[in-house]
């Protein structure tokens, strides 16, 4: 096997993705051309990571690619980590190079920030030619396009290259010929398990086609590796597939990670739990009593060892953040929770926080949704311990306040769990800032604590209740809206500003929108025909400066109708913070979403 060998299967792969456009919805994600939209649902996001489908998706293209030709474990190798889905993280693993070569992958940075990225396939002098998602046919960068296209590029200041190890490959997938390995041809079973529902889908790839049906006490075999919230399966007349995790009964001889690390607790901290390869309350209360007790040992702590999580515990969690080169008992603990939560480590506990142990916090960050920078704090200990697996009739610290964006949207006990309410459009709630996977923690006024899909949560940023007042203010005194000025933007503020939009681009073109608070397809066309860029003076400039105010963006010169510098540095803001394309002009898809769109 040669580099150059993995190199064309890479790109053999890539280039049978070329014409794939993306998605309007999850229908007809293998199709190249059905479903066309704008929405950034893909086949790439679905078998890579599917909790994250409708989000920007030229590296989780890199990723499947990958993937298809080397398989999963062989592209963490690669890739440094999985899944490579944020450019900037891909930038700081690997040495930036100025010129490219065949295979490289590359990434083209803004000025600021890495934002775009694709697979090298050709270099031509100063040119190199790329194959690229989520980008468009035109010449140039486009990091928001609508599929996966061929382009030619130049070498320039702002393109940098990434450059995988090919010569750690040693076999390619039937994938590297032209057929879909994923999840992969081999099968090691590590273990057995139930369904615990009736038909419970499985499908071939997570949350990917469906395959075959189980029902309740059907068994399956299980090799030990998730996808997110996905567990792998091999189930007779079905064959290879995955099942979500909530209809997983693992049997006695169940996950040999979780074994290991319950084997580990009962030898270095006398937990007395049976090790059954389950990471259920007793793994969970153990495994918190061994972070007090290896506390109190290292650091000097002098917390209850009794394997409740309360104040003292989180804030001593909080004082001690583990990272690489530390060596302790501490760490022996982090490696132990990394293992029940199924990453494997090699099956090395040795309390020592080196690149393996490293990679294995990422790879958890990364799965939880988490900044994955490899450091294990207070957030990724929480995690490990499945903090907020069910709702809590405690205590409650709010640190801000979201919005729904869907209507009919459930509030569950538990993440996925049993339905205990329901809010729509509009409605406001409380966050605490703590995730489980895709789900977020929230308190509902006449509902209580429970848990939101991620999908439907969007967040007012803290401290921005002022800004909120301002928008609010501004609506009333420049479009007569008639609101309460709470601080809160719900339903009404959202309706008035759409009335706002419709009104001021009205006044500003001439233009005849019913003013109903609407967002409909002739504002949403209104809005692409008239771009506003820094110089512009209008009505319509005062209704973005309220909608950047009621997303907790404070303008220095206020709402005057005046697109400065101010109003361009928040555009840019609020375009980075919403996932949009960061170029300061306040187009259809910025002021959509602005308006919660």
């Amino acid at each position: 096997m040669t580099s150059e060998t993995a190199i064309d299967a890479v790109i053999r792969i890539a280039q049978g993705e070329v014409g794939y456009l993306e998605k309007d919805s999850a229908a007809d994600l293998d199709s190249k051309t059905a479903n066309a939209g704008d929405k950034n649902y893909t086949k790439y996001w679905r078998d890579i990571a599917p909790e994250l489908q409708g989000s920007y998706w030229c590296a989780a293209f890199v990723t499947w690619v990958f993937v298809k030709a080397f398989g999963i474990e062989k592209t963490r190798e690669l890739l440094k980590h999985y899944p490579y889905i944020q450019v900037a993280q891909l930038g700081s693993l690997f040495h930036n190079y100025d010129t490219p070569q065949k295979g490289d992958i590359v990434m083209y940075h803004n000025g600021s920030r890495f934002y775009h990225t694709g697979i090298v396939i050709e270099v031509n002098g100063n040119n190199f030619i790329t194959i690229e998602g989520n980008t468009g046919p035109e010449s140039g960068v486009n990091p928001n396009g609508g599929g996966v296209y061929q382009k030619t590029q130049t070498v320039n200041s702002r393109t940098k290259f990434a450059r995988p190890d090919y010569s750690l490959v040693t076999t390619i997938n039937s994938g590297g010929s032209g057929e879909s390995p994923y999840p992969g041809d081999s099968w090691t079973p590590v273990g057995t398990a139930t369904c615990g529902g009736d038909n419970v889908n499985v499908r071939s790839t997570p949350n990917g086609t469906v395959i075959g049906k189980l029902q309740k006490g059907n068994r399956f075999e299980v090799d030990g590796t998730r996808s997110g919230e996905w567990v792998r399966v091999n189930v007779a007349g079905i064959g290879i597939g995955y099942i979500h995790e909530d209809y997983v009964i693992y049997d006695k001889n169940g996950s040999p990670n979780v074994k290991r690390a319950q084997t580990e607790l009962n030898s270095r901290f006398g937990s007395g739990i049976a090790v059954d390869g389950i990471w259920g309350s007793a793994s969970r209360k153990a495994f918190i009593a061994a972070m007090q007790s290896a506390m109190n040992s290292v650091y000097g702590e002098q917390l209850a060892v009794d394997g409740i999580w309360g104040g003292a515990t989180e804030s001593a969690c909080a004082r001690h953040a583990l990272k690489e080169g530390d060596q302790n008992l501490y760490v022996a603990v982090l490696q132990i929770g990394l293992m029940g939560n199924e990453i494997g480590l090699d099956g090395n506990i040795d309390g020592s926080f080196g690149a393996a142990t490293k990679a294995g916090v990422q790879q958890f960050q990364t799965i939880y949704g988490m900044q994955a920078d490899g450091v294990a704090g207070i957030n990724t200990f929480r995690k490990m311990a499945q903090l907020g697996a069910s709702s809590s009739s405690g205590n409650w610290t709010a640190t801000g306040t979201a919005y729904c964006t869907g209507n009919g949207v459930y509030v569950r006990k538990s993440p996925g769990g049993t339905v205990i309410g329901s809010v729509n459009k509009g409605d406001s709630f409380e966050v605490d800032r703590t995730t489980y996977g895709s789900w977020v923690h929230v308190r509902v006024a006449g509902i209580g604590i429970g848990y939101i899909h991620g999908n439907y949560v969007s967040y007012v940023s803290s401290g921005s209740n002022s800004c909120i007042r301002t928008a609010q203010s501004e609506l009333n005194s420049r479009f007569g809206a008639g609101i309460t000025v709470d601080g809160s933007w719900g339903a009404a503020s959202r309706k008035a500003f759409i009335k706002a939009i419709q009104k001021a681009l009205n006044d500003t073109y001439g233009l005849s929108l019913s003013e109903d608070g609407i967002w409909g397809s002739a504002t949403e066309n209104a809005c692409a025909g008239h771009v506003l860029v820094r110089g512009s003076k209008n009505l319509y400039v005062g209704a973005l400066q309220i909608g950047l105010h009621a997303h907790g963006i404070s303008l220095s010169n206020g709402v005057d109708c005046d697109f400065g510098a101010s109003t361009q540095q928040g555009v840019i803001s609020f375009q980075t913070a919403n996932g949009l394309a960061a170029d300061g002009k306040a187009g259809k898809d910025t002021m959509k979403s602005l308006a919660g769109e």
